[in-house]
């Protein structure tokens, strides 16, 4: 009796759980495209992208040359795919207003991510950039991925971790660049006009939020300083 009584509550604890998504599980659809994208699935099928089709996790997308794709997820975040780009997001997944998980991976090309204000007990967004992992913790981010990494903020934080190396982007239009060797380059904090033209090289209008409070921070370099295995920039 007592077997089974402790049967029964694990059953009920284990259908209670939250499960990551799973390949094939539905996580979002298409808003917008331009061009020509495709989408393959985990049994190789490859279909053509178009507004309303919906998107699952272990997708890979892929967009021609001067296409781009606009994919909204569950939680009102977006991506916004660039030309001749790859991507793929591998897990997705929501608990009330308990825990929100994302993967992601960039593997060529450039993307915008873009999210709402949202507060989570536990808030684990990745995007993986190459051979690089961006913790996501803020609301507005822009990354290019090909011989080189570069990572912009627009707004919130991204915790960039490569190999044994990391960095905290912090700052409004602050940006980094490294390497395949995880080398990075002294950050840089972009002014608003450099920020909007960056929409030339993705494809679209970048779009600024209000400046913070505390008023506009000086652009150009800033000094940075390796504590530990971290680098610290501001």
């Amino acid at each position: 009796m007592m077997w089974s009584w402790c049967r029964a509550v694990l059953l009920a604890l284990f259908l209670l759980a939250p499960l990551p998504a799973l390949a094939g599980d539905i996580i979002g659809d298409i808003i917008a495209k331009d061009g020509k994208a495709t989408l393959r699935n985990d049994k190789a099928q490859e279909l053509d992208a178009r507004v309303g089709m919906q998107v699952e996790t272990g997708q890979l997308i892929k967009t021609a040359e001067g296409s781009t794709l606009e994919i909204r997820l569950a939680d009102g975040s977006v991506f916004r795919i660039a030309a001749k780009s790859t991507f793929i997001i591998d897990d997705f997944a929501i608990q009330g207003a308990d825990s929100r998980q994302m993967t992601a991976r960039m593997l060529t090309g450039a993307l915008q991510y873009v999210s709402k204000p949202a507060r989570f007990k536990k808030d684990d967004r990745r995007i993986f950039l190459a051979n690089a992992a961006a913790a996501i913790r803020g609301e507005d981010f822009i990354a290019f991925v090909g011989r080189r990494i570069e990572a912009v903020l627009i707004s919130g934080k991204v915790e960039l971790s490569a190999r044994s190396n990391t960095v905290m982007l912090d700052r409004r239009g602050q940006s980094v660049t490294f390497d395949s060797a995880s080398k990075f380059d002294r950050a840089v904090v972009l002014s608003d006009e450099q920020l909007v033209t960056l929409g030339a090289r993705l494809g679209w209008q970048i779009e600024l939020p209000p400046q913070p409070e505390e008023g506009v921070a000086g652009t150009g370099p800033i000094p940075c300083a390796l504590v530990g295995n971290s680098l610290v920039c501001g």
